[in-house]
């Protein structure tokens, strides 16, 4: 991946960020508007588990598949990265990619391509709680009521179709979550859950 492929993938990140934020409907805050397309030194990067919404150990089979593609020289999605804390004591948190990182860092690579994000910890934690919804490994069960935890305790104040447009759920589930969680619930009560999806 060479320096003008992150570049044209800049332009391109931010022709669509432009246009969403042309709609009325979209949800200001789900666009960050502090973002940049880099390489980033592997040992700024860390894992935070009380941001992140993956809870199951990283898939080694995946971290494999993911070297022999680097070594074929294949694209590899970027890193998902929130900038955090004050310019003297910033961390840098892996949101979505830590089987690429891992990958990256047993090659002995230096450097990860990556979307970063400057915010701050609630924007950090609502950016988790969509991260891996539509790609790599499916989230679990509990990652997915970690996911509504997640966004609910980042912005108690959005709304449940907000927290279910983040999340890949349901307002239902999400007012259910919110209740399980002891926050007062900003609905009426929706119509019950069935059994086998009602978060616990």
């Amino acid at each position: 991946m060479s320096a003008s492929d992150v570049a044209t993938d800049l332009r391109a990140a931010m022709t669509k960020k432009n246009r969403r934020d042309g709609t009325a409907e979209r949800r200001v805050r789900s666009v960050l508007p502090t973002t940049d397309l880099r390489y980033v030194s592997t040992r700024l990067l860390e894992v935070d588990l009380e941001i992140t919404g993956r809870i199951q150990p990283v898939d080694r089979e995946l971290v494999k598949r993911i070297q022999r593609s680097m070594r074929l020289g294949a694209p590899v999605e970027y890193l998902l990265v929130f900038v955090i804390g004050p310019p003297r004591d910033q961390r840098w948190i892996v949101i979505d990619g830590r089987a690429r990182l891992a990958a990256a860092i047993a090659l002995g690579k230096s450097e990860i391509a990556a979307r970063v994000f400057f915010g701050t910890r609630g924007d950090a934690r609502w950016a988790a709680a969509g991260a891996n919804q539509t790609n790599g490994t499916p989230l679990t069960v509990a990652e997915r009521r970690r996911a509504l935890d997640l966004a609910i305790e980042a912005d108690p104040l959005a709304s449940d179709r907000e927290i279910a447009v983040q999340t890949r759920s349901t307002p239902s589930a999400v007012w259910h979550r919110r209740k399980a969680l002891g926050h007062e619930p900003l609905s009426e009560s929706p119509e019950p859950l069935p059994e086998e999806t009602l978060p616990e």
